[in-house]
């Protein structure tokens, strides 16, 4: 969806560039009623009642260098010949700006010697059938995005293979490292710096799955820009608009298109229609993805869209980018596989307050012992009541891809009690993070938190966290690795 922004009026950048503003004045004139200006880090689009024209600005990227007049006519002619496929009927025609003797404009056909610019002429389309707009009014239906993911597929299948190779590490890192130089101060140094270990360890474990798949014939000219604001349903037909026009762009694993739209979906709180796009990408003959992989491509897209958010001329800025780069650490957590995190240690040594933080930055759900005691009034610390706890815990645990099990682990017949309960072709990694601290401060903890003062479910008291510390056994690794 374009973002409308108030701008400022001012001359044009060189004698080969035309004013967005002139333009707009001069298309009001000729059709007798408002024109609206609108602005993105690329173009400046003027809205009329049923057309929209697009100039693209004159600016300098990493990814493109538009300052020329004649680059920018050659990437008009590209940009309509590659959305004829996926959106027929939406850009119509490439127009010569002609300036006339006081000023104004005229457009006249394209190849016209006189142009200072070009544009591209497109129809305008009800923005309110958007999957975008549908879906932040809650009128998307599962058919609707199940047929988006078809149509994706279809795409994919006829689309044109990649004739050079992708360099997926390089790739990765560069995008990582173009948004750190764009970022400056504006992002969280730190969370950068992850994000970039992330995607170069990804590429790098996932190598020969990556060569694999482009052997295989994945590498497509894709659309490059999947995004919820691009996919249109119109008369019962899914359009999917704005295929990106920088051809080494949209070199992508299929599986990119598609997690960009996951990502974008997840962005906008859709992330309950991931299921249905994924049912209608493989009813529509699109190959499999690992769910890993959908996530790696995922974050990567969310770091793409983090850095388009701080260009020159984006409307959204630093906190949509602070968003974005949120959802790309989920996605990290997701891309590292099925997993089984065990936040051990004894009471009051912080593992509740270290489960729920890793919560929040990498959505899994809890688990936690405190809680099931809560549930079931009776039970206590006594060995019976602990093993049942873990035995549930283990149940419960069954049923999630991925999650976070907040517990002390503390004794060997627990940790017998949770995992004879898993089941042995379990595929998920297992982690265990031990908590510690000082006896006098676990105690202490216990003590404020029997007094009321401190918002905690556990029942742990001085006495049961002294104990249950001086019990604490620490769950084997080798244990761990024998029984996954």
């Amino acid at each position: 969806m374009i973002q409308h922004l108030p701008t400022a009026r001012s001359p044009r950048p060189d004698r080969e560039s035309a004013d967005p503003h002139v333009l707009a004045d001069s298309l009001e004139e000729h059709f007798g009623a408002p024109a609206e200006l609108v602005e993105t880090h690329m173009s400046w689009v003027v809205l009329t009642p049923d057309r929209a024209y697009k100039l693209k600005r004159p600016v300098s990227f990493g990814f493109a260098d538009l300052r020329n007049r004649r680059v920018r006519a050659v990437a008009c002619r590209h940009e309509l010949h590659l959305n004829a496929e996926l959106a027929p009927g939406v850009e119509l025609a490439v127009r010569s700006v002609v300036e006339r003797a006081d000023g104004s404009y005229t457009l006249t056909r394209d190849g016209d010697t006189r142009a200072i610019d070009h544009v591209i002429e497109m129809r305008r389309f009800d923005e309110g059938r958007t999957m975008r707009s549908l879906l932040e009014h809650g009128a998307l239906t599962d058919a609707q995005v199940r047929a988006a993911g078809a149509r994706l597929a279809r795409f994919h299948l006829h689309a044109g293979r990649a004739t050079r190779p992708v360099h997926h590490r390089a790739r990765a890192d560069e995008n990582a490292a173009e948004l750190i130089e764009t970022a400056g101060d504006r992002l969280d140094a730190r969370e950068l710096a992850g994000a970039r270990r992330f995607v170069n360890a990804f590429a790098t474990g996932w190598a020969d799955v990556l060569h694999a798949r482009e052997a295989g014939g994945n590498i497509v000219d894709g659309h490059g820009d999947v995004r919820t604001d691009h996919v249109l349903f119109e008369d019962g037909d899914v359009l999917i608009v704005d295929r990106l026009d920088i051809d080494r762009l949209r070199d992508v694993d299929v599986a990119e298109d598609l997690a960009f739209l996951t990502m974008d979906l997840e962005a906008h709180g859709g992330a309950f229609y991931v299921a249905p796009l994924l049912e209608g990408y493989a009813a529509g003959g699109g190959v499999g993805v690992p769910s890993a992989l959908l996530a790696y491509y995922a974050a990567c897209r969310a770091l793409v869209r983090a850095k388009v958010a701080l260009l020159p001329g984006s409307a959204d800025g630093a906190d949509e980018a602070r968003h974005l780069l949120g959802l790309a650490r989920t996605f990290a957590w997701r891309a590292r596989g099925p997993l089984l995190l065990l936040v051990t240690g004894p009471p009051a040594s912080g593992k509740s307050t270290l489960a729920a933080g890793l919560s929040r930055v990498s959505g899994l759900p809890v688990l936690s012992s405190d809680e099931i005691r809560l549930e079931h009034a009776g039970l206590g610390f006594d060995p019976e009541d602990r093993a049942r706890v873990y035995a549930e815990l283990a149940r419960r645990a069954a049923g999630s891809p991925s999650v976070i099990v907040d517990a002390t682990f503390g004794e060997p017949g627990l940790q017998e009690a949770f995992f004879s309960r898993i089941a042995p072709d379990d595929d998920r990694a297992v982690v265990a993070l031990e908590c510690t601290a000082p006896d006098t401060v676990r105690i202490v903890r216990a003590e404020v938190r029997e007094q009321g003062d401190h918002a905690s479910s556990s029942k742990a008291g001085p006495e049961v966290a002294r104990v249950l510390g001086e019990r604490f056994t620490p769950v084997p690794a080798a244990d761990i690795d024998a029984r996954y």
